[in-house]
Parts: structure tokens; sequence; C-alpha cells
């Protein structure tokens, strides 16, 4: 009579075992099999099947699990943890299958793994009679059903019978057919699915043998330069369809496709729905519509211009004429104005920022001459959508209007749109004024004022309107020097304003 089989035992060894491992982290070798079942009877007596799966298992009875495993085997390289672990989880399941199936047939689980506790096991029990288990595992099992050509490779998997393989193909066993595929996995896929006939003999079953026509057929394809593989695509993807996330066909089902397909020319793969697509295709006809636009204002700017500065950018280039011919909004202004900017080409209505303009004045900006059919705008606010968008006429302190905020640039009169209500102010002479600032405390002497109250901040707004060069004498010991003579600009009393710098001549 045959002795009933008991559950693997660990045994004490008195020095620690070694067992290798091949380039994607598999354990083979002669010891193959035994590391591959102490680990299962470590993890079975560490980890508790009350845990749903191995996700839930906390990461310090992994770590724990882990240190007992170096206890029994030699395991220099810490690297090889994450590899060691999806052994002790498969083999976990393993026993949790064991384990259902007893309970299933009705035999006390208690009688084999005399370990277990009564209570975990009652524990157990509950679970997998649940709906919720029942239903899962019904899905699972009906799954499986649609495995068509399963492996024949037993548990020492494709990495097992590699060697035995290598045999057959150097002593020309094989059938001829299979000696011209070129791709390993895909040998090995064929291989692994073989079945003995009456003699004995490793025969390719009829369901198998439409796949290696095809495998062969595909391989002369790419030998020849007719056929080229996708990115992420080898032999036998390439015949059978795309690999599952997770595991690798022909190499193991707890190796995923980075380890898995090693070698192949790997990209991403992204699915997009047909409605993405749509949508995708709609938004790139819309932006060569407005190309399109954009490269028909361009040239009618550059037919109607001449020969435009370097660095005039964006398609706004300079005019040989004067001034425009027909006198606007912006003609009229005599101060700074609040206003409105568009990007100055296309349909000219995507507003991107908002600030002052300033009167053409003397022509200058930075004490260089504005360019034609420009003027001089302070910039205070900027959508966000257009921060990195280059101005018109770059510097080397401004190259965007994210660097413009706060500064004064040009900016082409075109795509300049003055704000439609502005509060009547009035104006005073545009007589030349020469302030004295006096010692902090003291009243300022500012003419054409009867008001002896101090009022810098007014005077400041109301010296804007004459956009002219305002000199300023202040009284000896101000700036810690004696009497201190210099001219402000009307955009330096804006930079003082807005608590930045006043660059003072040296």
């Amino acid at each position: 009579m045959r002795k009933k089989r008991t559950a693997t035992r660990l045994v004490d060894h008195k020095e620690p075992q070694e067992v290798d491992f091949n380039n994607i982290g598999q354990h083979v070798g002669k010891k193959q099999s035994k590391f591959a079942n102490e680990c299962g009877v470590i993890t079975r007596s560490m980890i508790s099947v009350e845990y749903t799966s191995w996700k839930k298992v906390p990461i310090a009875q992994k770590d724990m699990l882990w240190s007992a495993i170096k206890k029994h085997w030699n395991i220099p390289n810490d690297n090889r943890k994450k590899d060691v672990l999806k052994t002790c989880n498969s083999q976990w399941r393993a026993f949790k299958k064991r384990l259902k199936k007893k309970c299933d047939n009705q035999r006390d689980p208690l009688e084999t793994y005399s370990y277990l506790e009564r209570s975990t096991l009652q524990s157990f029990r509950q679970r997998i009679s649940s709906e919720e288990f029942q239903e899962i595992s019904e899905k699972a099992r009906a799954s499986s059903m649609h495995n068509k050509n399963p492996a024949r490779v037993g548990p020492l998997g494709y990495r097992g019978k590699k060697a035995e393989w290598e045999q057959e193909m150097a002593s020309g066993q094989l059938t001829p057919q299979l000696y011209q595929i070129k791709s390993e996995r895909s040998l090995h896929y064929v291989l692994g699915r073989r079945s003995k006939n009456e003699l004995g003999l490793n025969i390719i079953p009829p369901t198998i043998q439409p796949i290696v026509d095809k495998l062969v057929d595909v391989q002369t394809q790419i030998s020849e330069g007719d056929l080229e593989l996708n990115p992420g695509e080898d032999l036998l993807t390439k015949v059978i369809g795309p690999e599952n996330p997770g595991r690798t066909r022909a190499v193991g089902h707890d190796v995923g496709l980075r380890k898995g397909m090693q070698g192949t020319d790997k990209k991403k793969r992204k699915k997009h729905e047909n409605e993405t697509i749509v949508k995708l295709q709609t938004t790139i006809d819309l932006m060569g519509s407005q190309l399109a636009k954009l490269q028909a204002h361009f040239d009618l700017l550059q037919g109607s211009r001449n020969h435009a500065p370097d660095d005039v950018s964006l398609g706004v280039q300079q005019n040989n004429c004067g001034s425009t011919p027909t006198l606007d909004a912006l003609d009229a202004i005599q101060m700074p104005t609040p206003c409105e900017l568009v990007l100055p080409y296309g349909e000219l209505d995507q507003k991107c920022a908002k600030g002052l303009v300033f009167p053409y004045g003397n022509g200058l900006i930075h004490t260089l001459p504005l360019r034609e059919n420009h003027l001089k705008v302070l910039i205070d606010d900027i959508d966000s959508r257009y921060e990195n968008f280059p101005v018109p006429v770059m510097t080397k302190e401004v190259a965007n209007l994210q660097g413009a905020v706060g500064t004064v640039i040009q900016w082409p009169r075109i795509a300049i749109i003055p704000a439609k209500e502005q509060r009547e102010k009035k104006q005073i002479p545009t007589t030349s004024l020469v302030p004295t600032i006096s010692r902090a405390g003291t009243k300022k002497n500012i003419p054409n004022q009867t008001s002896s109250k101090a009022r810098p901040i007014e005077y400041l707004r109301d010296c804007l309107k004459t956009n002219q060069v305002v000199n300023i004498v202040s009284d000896s010991g101000i700036l810690e020097v004696g009497t201190y003579d210099f001219s402000v600009t009307c955009e330096e009393y804006f930079r003082l304003l807005r608590n930045k710098q006043l660059m003072l001549p040296s």
C-alpha cells in the first residue's frame, strides 16, 4: 500500500545552501525545486492565510520572511529580494489553493498542516465560502477555459527545461521546421506545448501546428526584409498577439515584460479610444487652419513693409513710413493710459496682457529710438497662458511676457487697445518742473501748487502727464552727499512707484 504523502518539511542545514539565478532573476540549477519548496515551507509558516492577497501582507513581515530565507540559503545579493519574494508569493498562493481543495473535499487540513491554528482555518473557510469570493473564483475559472494551448513544462517551468531543449537541438532531434525559428522565446513556446505519442516521443499537437507554420512564415519575411517589427514586438507577439502585463509567455508567469522581453525595442503602448482619436484629429485640423491664417497675415505684412531689423520677431516688422497716416485713439493720448495688449499676429483678438500705453513723446525708450509703428507700454498683468510668449522686440533683459511684467517695452500699435472708459483728469501746465526734495518730515517745494500739504504721489502722477524728463535737485544731506542734481524719466517714476530701484547716474 502506497504511503500517504505528508507536507513538505524544512530541513535544518548545517550551512546555508547555494542557489543560482539567471539574468532575469529566476532561481535555476540543480537546487531549483528544493529552493522553491523551502521558500514555500517558510512562507506558509510565517504568513497567515487570512490575508486576501500578497499586497495585504505588511512590509515588516515580508522583511522578516526575507531574513529567514537567507538563514537557510546563501544569497549575498540583496537585489534578489524582490525576485525571491515573488517565489514566496507563488508558493503561498499554491498552498492556499491546496488548502481550499481540502476544505471543499470535506477533509481536515489540520491533519496535514498541524501548525495551523483552528481559528485561522475557520476564518479562511468563512472567506472562501462568501459570495464575493465565489464570484471571483468563478470569473477566474471561466477565464482559464479560454487557454486553449496550456504549457506542459511542469513545476520546473521553461527555465528548468532550457538545458534539456538545448541538448535536443544540438543532437538534431527537433523537426526541421523548428530550426527555422530564430527567436528563442518563440521556440520555447512551441517546445513547451509538445505532447507525447504512443511511443513516448515528443510531437507537436494539431492545435499548435498552425502557430508553428505562421511563426516560420513571419520569420522568413523578417529575414528577407519584407516585414519590420513594431516597437515592443517580437516574433511571438507578432503571431499570437500582445502580452499581458505581469507575466511573459514562454518565460514565466511571474516575470514582467521588461525582463521577459529583454533586447526587444520597447516603447510604452498607449491605447486610444476612437473618440479620443477623433478629438485629436479635430484639434490638429483647427491648428492647421490657424497656422494658415497666421501665414497669410505674415505674408501680408511682409509684402507691405520693407527691410526690418534682425531683432524684430513674430512678423512685426519695421515700416519705413513715418507714423500711421490716419489718426487713431493712440495718437490722441497725452498721458499714460490703461490698455490691453493682443498678440500681434493673426486676427488680433487674443488678449495676452494689460498695462499702460505712453504717448509717443520724444520717440525714445531707455534712451533708444522707438521702432516705427511701436509705442512704449508698461506691462502690469499677463494671461498665464502666454507667459512664455516672446515679446515683439526682445532685449537682453526681456525675452518673454513673464519677464516683461513691471517693465516698459515696445509693442506694435496695431496690437494695443486703449481702455474705453477713462476717468477725466485735469491737465497741468507742461512748463519746466524743478522740485526741491527736502529731508523727511519737511515740506516739498512744488511749483504751481498753492497748497503747502505734501502730496508726493499726486505730484508724481501729475508729472507723468508731461511725458518729459524731469530734473530734480536734492538738498544737501540727502543721499549722504551735498546738493545732488539728476534727471528722472516717466518710466523711472513708474519703477519707483512699484517699489523697484531707481537707477541714479553715478
